[in-house]
């Protein structure tokens, strides 16, 4: 009986993202493989073919994409067998005057508290980094959805560190 309601709940949830993925081919950039430079240079141009600001980071495997007053690093990871994924990752400067244990206090409470990407210390800033997975083909639709979470959890981290003012936001109204 519960073997029964487990397969169930799994098909359902194949059947559902089966419905939730883009229909259309030319909406999608073909990703297999496991060269990661070149889907850099597929999101690249994908990317700035939908109009956004978008350059190459210093290595070739990443890139930068610019919105809504904020850089976002791309960096996509090819398997040749298994699951993709772009790891986007954002980095927050500290306040005047904040100690690296600070930060790294700070990292501890955001990766307690929300739970929805991995924050760490990174060359004297705090670093968020989460993930978008995919299976050899990833849409421009899905990339900006991608962007708009990464989005909300600013908005999560600007009122964690509400609290302490720890970071150096700005109040760019994104």
């Amino acid at each position: 009986m519960v073997r029964q309601a487990i397969c169930t709940v799994c098909l359902a949830g194949v059947l559902l993202t089966g419905c939730a993925a883009p229909r259309s081919d030319s909406e999608s950039i073909a990703l297999a493989g496991n060269d990661d430079a070149a889907a850099a240079l597929e999101i690249r141009a994908a990317l700035h073919e939908a109009g956004l600001p978008v350059e190459a980071a210093s290595g070739p495997t990443s890139l930068f994409v610019y919105r809504r007053g904020m850089a976002t690093l791309l960096s996509p990871v090819l398997q040749t067998e298994g699951l993709d994924r772009v790891i986007g990752a954002r980095s927050y400067a500290p306040s005047a005057g904040v100690s690296g244990d600070e930060l790294a206090g700070l990292a501890r409470a955001l990766n307690e508290r929300l739970n929805v990407a991995s924050f760490k210390l990174a060359d004297g800033a705090l670093l968020m980094e989460a993930n978008l997975t995919f299976l050899d083909r990833l849409s421009v639709p899905q990339l900006l959805a991608f962007l708009d979470w990464l989005d909300q959890i600013e908005l999560a981290i600007r009122r964690v560190d509400a609290e302490t003012r720890l970071l150096r936001l700005t109040d760019s109204g994104s």
